[in-house]
């Protein structure tokens, strides 16, 4: 894409926010949630803690990389070159989670509803997990400003080709297996549930229902015959029956 900071203004700042949520910006909500998470681990098991760690490198990482790409630079394509916001159903969504990313972890905007939930989350005491989580945003995030730059061609591209294309066919490999399991065991089996849905659903009881419904319709239509003689000898045949069972039942 490229250069949409121009052509999507409330979404660049809606995304740069969101952005800085992830990657935990102290103050914003994805801070106050790794905060808690790192802390717990660091407790716990370094091993884990680590592995977060890293991760969250990895991720400051990759979401930089994608909101310099994206909004940077000139248009890299056609679609971006003619790219403008969309509707009040895709921008109001932007608004509402950008307005989150940036108040959602204050408990105060909740009103005490969740309270009971928020006493199970666990804060580090002092600055050591606050000093861990600038590192790893700053390390990541810088990482992917100073590695790519918003030009025409992909800087990992160009610098890795070889590194590049096994990613690329490590992409592709997934993509495979996912277009097999769709074709070989999803499809088959909606496939499967379709003609269940058919033959029992609406074939036996559905439409079998409604058989027995439209035969009793039939029978009693029947009976109106317009003929009064007709009723009268309805009306006896009841009284009858009734007599017979009202004599049972005093028996």
């Amino acid at each position: 894409m490229g250069g949409l900071q121009k052509k999507l203004p409330l979404t660049f700042i809606t995304f740069t926010l969101g952005v800085l949520a992830i990657i935990g910006m102290p103050g914003l909500a994805g801070f106050f949630s790794k905060d808690a998470i790192l802390n717990l681990a660091l407790e716990r098991n370094h091993v884990v803690f680590a592995v977060l760690a890293i991760t969250a490198v990895l991720t400051a990482f990759y979401m930089v990389r994608m909101w310099k790409l994206v909004f940077l630079g000139e248009p890299r394509s056609e679609s971006a070159a003619h790219a403008h916001e969309g509707g009040l159903s895709i921008t109001l969504p932007l608004v509402v989670l950008a307005a989150l990313s940036v108040f959602g972890g204050y408990g105060w905007i909740y009103g005490g509803h969740f309270s009971g939930i928020f006493s199970f989350e666990e804060h580090a005491e002092g600055h050591a997990i606050l000093y861990v989580s600038v590192a790893v945003m700053l390390l990541g995030a810088g990482s992917a400003w100073i590695l790519y730059k918003p030009a025409s061609t992909d800087a990992f591209a160009a610098k890795s080709p070889f590194a590049f294309a096994g990613l690329i066919l490590l992409k592709e490999s997934f993509d495979t297996f996912y277009d097999w399991y769709v074709a070989s065991v999803q499809q088959p089996f909606v496939e499967l549930l379709a003609w269940i849905e058919q033959i029992f659903l609406d074939g036996l009881i559905v439409r079998g229902l409604a058989g027995v419904v439209g035969l009793f319709g039939f029978g009693a239509r029947a009976l109106h015959v317009g003929s009064l003689h007709a009723y009268v000898y309805w009306f006896l045949l009841g009284t009858v029956l009734l007599w017979a069972y009202a004599a049972a039942c005093l028996n």
